[in-house]
């Protein structure tokens, strides 16, 4: 079936840690076609320091692309191998992109929504629960973004940054204090982007042991990971993305029992999916996020997450506060939970 292009432009993206203003990154919107009935929307969303290519690089990487299709009517596996075969060569944003949209093009064609193209077990139709991201650094900052409700029925789960060259003890202190205002309701994951070094990591990780913490992410990177002696479970999230760590996180994990899956920067949706499965497989917990994307990127990645089927809860908030959720997401406030409408495809037919 003959597929082409039918607009690929660029758009402006918030930077790394979600802010807009005077952010000079950019993502890739890409729309294909085949035979002029159905299309696929697929994105690409850059970021310095995990993308091995620019933006100039992965728009050159979708136009050179030989674009085809498979065949009407493949079973999902036998698409996954089409798609493998397809995608060979592109690095991983241009296969994010390339692979999403013959994915929303494949499934819009088979009529079912992508989540059930990805896995058809009607699990994954239901809704992905998301924790509760916070900015800031203080009590007084976090305490009015919280919900007051729990999401599970028991705990309101949030995720939270460690600030930049912030004293250690300050901070712990904070914590300290958010879970006293909350009175056991609390658990938090706590992002550390490899800041600390071995000595101070093992002695910061003792002193927030009696915190009602559920994973520290990235305390330090690398194989430093495997090795740390942690009381609070570690995550993976950038170091993940090396082959030789992967390798060695999955003979032995050491305190990792979390990692954290950004399918914008692993490859096509497929990829990922086969990614978290093989981690799961593997006995550690997968946690799939965003990368401040657009909402094309956004919706493969609450796709990926409703076709695992868990109870997880991921990094899918829609994260521009003030903004609403796009069409083709559905999002419930009072479960802060997101999901695909279940449109053919991601129901998504104008990309931003």
């Amino acid at each position: 079936m003959a597929v082409r292009i039918r607009h690929l432009s660029r758009f402006q993206l918030a930077d790394g840690r979600g802010r807009a203003g005077g952010s000079q990154r950019q993502g890739l919107s890409l729309c294909i076609e085949a035979d002029g009935s159905h299309q696929g929307h697929g994105e690409a969303s850059p970021l310095e320091g995990w993308s091995a290519r620019s933006v100039d690089e992965i728009e050159n990487e979708l136009r050179g692309f030989p674009w085809r299709s498979a065949p009407a009517g493949l079973s999902p596996a036998k698409a996954a191998n089409e798609l493998t075969a397809l995608l060979r060569g592109l690095s991983a944003d241009a296969r994010f992109a390339a692979g999403g949209a013959l994915l929303d093009l494949w499934s819009r064609r088979a009529g079912i929504s992508l989540s059930q193209y990805l896995a058809p077990d009607p699990a994954a139709a239901r809704e992905v629960p998301c924790y509760q991201f916070l900015r800031g650094d203080h009590v007084e900052e976090w305490l009015p973004r919280l919900s007051t409700g729990t999401q599970d029925g028991a705990f309101l789960h949030c995720k939270m940054k460690w600030p930049l060259d912030s004293p250690g003890d300050r901070f712990a202190g904070e914590l300290e204090r958010l879970c006293g205002h909350l009175a056991g309701r609390l658990r938090i994951r706590l992002d550390i982007n490899g800041q600390w070094d071995k000595p101070f990591a093992g002695r910061m990780l003792r002193q927030l042991a009696s915190l009602p913490i559920e994973y520290v992410e990235e305390p330090v990177r690398g194989g430093e990971l495997l090795e740390l002696d942690s009381p609070i479970p570690l995550a993976a999230d950038e170091s993940a993305l090396d082959d030789q760590f992967r390798t060695g996180l999955l003979e032995q994990r050491g305190a990792v029992r979390f990692v954290i899956l950004k399918p914008a920067f692993t490859g096509s949706p497929l990829e990922s999916l086969e990614r978290a499965r093989d981690f799961r497989q593997a006995g550690l917990r997968v946690v799939i996020t965003h990368v401040f994307g657009g909402a094309v990127g956004h919706a493969h990645a609450v796709a990926i997450a409703q076709a695992l089927a868990d109870t997880e809860f991921h990094g899918l908030a829609w994260p521009y506060a003030g903004t609403a959720v796009p069409a083709g997401l559905i999002w419930n406030a009072e479960r802060d939970a997101i999901a695909l409408a279940g449109a053919p495809g991601m129901g998504l037919d104008t990309p931003p």
